[in-house]
């Protein structure tokens, strides 16, 4: 008897063959360069020619790549020196295993033939998370079984049901792997079919000297260039919509940013004799568990609650402007990263929280920007000194050590009373943006109400860790 992960659809392969046949027929012999132009369409329909590729994945028995997702970022240095950024992104599919790479998650589903009832088959799903700084997310592997008629498809809702899987895939560059899609949804990619989007042939293109047809659709806002082997209907590049980056992409431009899936080793050719598994094994001590349980943040930094010296900030301070603060007032000590469209997303961030921060409920803040950068400087032209100050790096290099300001890191501090000599720090984040700036806003009124704050960070923080180790006792199955 053959497993089968799913069932083999029942759908005619005459119109595939055909359209084979004609776009074969209309190939030019000669290669061509990319182009985005759009050419005389061939005598098949770009919509029907992708629809039928997609039949041809739903059919497929077997089906194997190396997949790797790829963001070019011209001009992004908060990426790779080269700003090339590449994930992994690979399937692999045959009637007894779907084995998935995709970013740091891995998910492997196995068919095993049930002994008693021929028409069933086990299902056993294991996915676990290959992230050495995460401890392999806490070592938590994700265990499903259940039983399935032989005929019956690998339902893809069920492998993506865990929500922290699910959410992990999601945010990757890509989303989830779309090979997935085509292989095992009833409908794939049904959101690109309707009656708004445009299918459109553009000129052919190469891929290690093999020309493929190239067909653009155009959804809402989105655009997508899947390039098809027309002999095979295997997809082996698709051009992608460069996702939403939100306020961490402001004052970046991106018009020369690319995103691509490539799947050039891509094949429905099964090969003559099983090779070996080269699939990642999960962690050597797993705690085997019903849902992932997500991680508690990292600990709070252990700089919350030292005392550090304020006099390199005021001797720099007094001989620029010759206003010092007062015991008790609040200090953030800012560093601006490195590269300029980064440092633009953090200006931006910075000059929606001065504002608050120089409001009546957050009184004696001031914000001290170490930095010798020009924008720097012209972003805070316009600002009173009494809310924000620029200081030289070489007057104050020794309480950036202290307090470990790397790139785009913040501290918060509060000046002894009495001179202010000295400050405690409140707060320490490695990045500035809304949430961490948030932050600063909830532990400065904590402060003003008299609260603990390096305590009470501590207990909040404790409180996370018990009711993770509780939920993930929950979870466990071992």
């Amino acid at each position: 008897m053959t497993l089968s992960l799913r069932s083999m659809p029942q759908l005619c392969l005459l119109p595939i063959a055909l359209a084979l046949c004609v776009v074969a027929g209309c190939r030019p012999t000669e290669v061509t360069s990319p182009s985005d132009t759009a050419v005389p369409p061939p005598n098949v329909d770009a919509e029907i020619r992708l629809r039928d590729v997609f039949r041809r994945y739903q059919v497929a028995s077997y089906y194997d790549d190396n997949g790797k997702v790829i963001l070019q970022a011209p001009g992004a240095n908060a990426f790779q020196s080269n700003e090339v950024e590449t994930a992994p992104l690979s399937v692999h599919f045959d009637p007894h295993e779907l084995a998935v790479e995709a970013y740091t998650a891995r998910i492997r589903v196995l068919a095993h033939p049930d002994r008693t009832d021929h028409d069933v088959e086990h299902i056993d799903m294991t996915a676990w998370f290959d992230e050495p700084q995460s401890s392999h997310f806490d070592g938590q592997v994700l265990q499903h079984a259940w039983r399935s008629p032989v005929t019956d498809r690998l339902p893809l809702p069920r492998v993506l049901d865990d929500e922290v899987l699910r959410a992990r895939l999601s945010a990757g560059l890509a989303g989830p792997p779309p090979q997935l899609e085509w292989l095992l949804a009833d409908h794939p990619m049904q959101k690109l079919f309707t009656a708004e989007t445009e299918f459109e042939w553009l000129r052919p293109a190469s891929i290690d000297n093999t020309e493929l047809q190239r067909i653009s659709v155009t959804s809402r806002s989105e655009r997508f260039v899947f390039w098809i082997d027309a002999n095979t209907s295997l997809i082996r590049r698709v051009e992608l919509p460069l996702p939403d980056f939100g306020v961490s992409g402001a004052g970046i431009d991106r018009s020369h940013w690319t995103l691509r899936l490539e799947l050039q080793s891509a094949t429905f050719q099964p090969p003559s004799a099983a090779p070996a598994s080269t699939f990642p094994l999960p962690p050597r001590q797993p705690k085997l568990v019903r849902a992932f349980v997500p991680l508690p943040p990292p600990p709070p930094s252990e700089l919350i609650g030292r005392s550090v010296s304020l006099r390199p900030l005021a001797t720099a301070i007094s001989r620029q402007q010759g206003a010092l603060w007062q015991g008790n007032d609040y200090l953030l000590v800012a560093a601006p990263p490195d590269n300029p469209p980064d440092r633009a997303a953090w200006l931006q961030s910075w000059m929606q929280a001065i504002p608050v921060l120089a409001s009546p409920q957050f009184r004696h803040t001031r914000v001290f920007f170490v930095s010798s950068q020009r924008d720097v400087h012209d972003a805070l032209r316009g600002l009173p000194a009494s809310a924000a100050s620029l200081v030289a790096p070489s007057l104050v290099d020794k309480l950036v050590r202290q307090l470990r300001l790397d790139a785009g890191a913040m501290a918060l501090l509060q000046a002894d009373t009495g001179r202010g000599e000295n400050g405690q720090v409140l707060l320490s984040e490695t990045a500035t943006n809304a949430s961490t700036l948030s932050n600063v806003f909830a532990v400065i009124r904590d402060a003003q109400a008299g609260i603990d704050v390096a305590d009470r960070i501590q207990q909040n923080y404790d409180a996370i860790v018990r009711d993770y180790d509780e939920q993930l006792r929950k979870q466990q199955l071992n």
